[in-house]
């Protein structure tokens, strides 16, 4: 479902020296006569680049990555035109304290099997990475994080490709002390811009959200990382973000943000979602699978595209054997109406008691506004939120300049 329908219901610098790069290198301008490198094979970075500055590249594979950092510290990647890739847009292994800034990485297909031959952007054991004011779209994931110290701010990122288990939008996994804040993430099948954000842009989506046999599901998937805050994000669409009622079309099992998955030994504990928004993300919201020590509190969540599976706004479950609990929920105003006509703003599956507004008081519909049965003032409160009717600007929060991509219209930086 489009925001439409919802509505009517760091300047550039040098290029750095010292690149460890393969052959067919040429050196031209942009076509706002700025200098830039163009490479179509992989750019490697390796320890020799400790501290350098790379910016203004154009960079395209037909075979292999098209940036690997391994080992390198303190590198800054920038200001770039990453894509179309054969294998991944951005991996960092091994190293510290690298940053990635305002690039737009666009890896353009999906792995044949997984897992992480096409991310957008993939992170191991590289700890203290910033990423911030990217566009990055069309990856296996778009962001995939196994990492420790990880903050991935102010990016737009729009329709991973998957196959299951990735397709998400961001996923953590082993690590700890991970911020996913102020980020924009749009899954949609509209054919351009436009619709799915409530504006008049033509820019061309050039792969569909969710048209392979194994579709992609949460947006954000809190996989077993400890000590994660989810916080000012912008999370709209799940497999279908332009109609209703699509039933088959989207994942049945998927949500918005999971913000404590797990597997039979750990559970993601310790994550705060908080003050998010969440807009026609399919069956699910929000939620909450196992760990302990979570909290959810200040968000926003309309779902008015349900289909075939559980149809809850933001639900607490306890879904794998690790423990789960407690929970603090206070704050939320969530509406999801399932296919029959029964609203269901929150749903508690049990096994993650308990479940309060401050830690003591169990009853969480007096301190958050969830519609239940016929009631709709949730939903209500919602439509009218201006918040959710008009869409971040793309890139959200560049750190130096706005990514040059189709979808950009950031208009508080200057271009990069």
């Amino acid at each position: 479902m489009s925001l439409a329908l919802i509505a009517a219901s760091i300047a550039c610098c040098g290029l750095a020296s010292g690149a460890t790069t393969r052959h067919h290198e040429s050196t031209g301008s942009d076509a706002d006569g700025r200098s830039s490198t163009e490479l179509r094979s992989t750019l490697t970075l390796s320890g020799a680049n400790d501290g350098q500055i790379f910016t203004g590249y154009r960079i395209s594979t037909a075979a292999g990555d098209c940036v690997d950092i391994r080992g390198a510290r303190n590198v800054t990647f920038r200001n770039s035109d990453i894509g179309p890739c054969g294998g991944r847009g951005i991996y960092i292994e091994g190293g510290s304290g690298n940053r990635i800034y305002d690039n737009y990485i666009h890896v353009e297909g999906a792995a044949r099997r997984c897992c992480d031959t096409r991310d957008g952007i993939l992170i191991r054991d590289s700890d203290f990475t910033v990423i911030q004011g990217n566009v990055v779209a069309y990856s296996e994931s778009n962001i995939e994080v196994f990492a420790n110290n990880v903050v991935i701010a102010g990016n737009f990122l729009l329709n991973p490709q998957g196959p299951y288990p990735r397709g998400q939008q961001i996923q953590t996994g082993a690590g700890t002390n991970i911020t996913i804040a102020d980020n924009f993430l749009l899954s949609t099948r509209d054919a351009t811009l436009g619709p799915a954000i409530g504006t008049g842009s033509t820019a061309p989506i050039l792969m569909s959200q969710g048209a392979r046999s194994s579709p992609p599901e949460d947006s954000i998937n809190i996989y077993t990382t400890q000590h994660v805050l989810v916080q000012g994000n912008y999370v709209t669409g799940g497999l279908d973000a332009t109609s209703p009622n699509s039933g088959g079309a989207q994942s049945p099992s998927g949500c918005g943000i999971l913000g404590a998955d797990g597997d039979k030994r750990t559970g993601a504990s310790h994550v705060t979602i908080r003050n998010n928004i969440v807009v026609n993300t399919g069956q699910c919201g929000i939620g909450i699978g196992t760990g302990t020590d979570q909290t959810v509190i200040g968000n926003r969540v309309l779902n008015l595209n349900p289909n075939s599976g559980g149809n809850s706004a933001i639900y607490v479950w306890k879904q794998y054997p690790p423990p789960c609990g407690p929970v603090l929920l206070s704050g939320n105003v969530a509406s999801e109406i399932k296919l029959t006509g029964y609203g269901s703003g929150f749903w508690d599956g049990g096994g993650c008691a308990p479940v309060t507004c401050d830690g003591v008081n169990t009853k969480v519909s007096s301190c958050n506004l969830f519609d239940y049965g016929p009631g709709r003032a949730a939903q209500r409160k919602l439509l009218a939120d201006s918040a959710i009717r008009i869409a971040p600007a793309i890139p959200p929060r560049p750190r130096g300049c706005a990514a040059k991509s189709p979808y950009s219209n950031q208009k508080s930086f200057a271009p990069c």
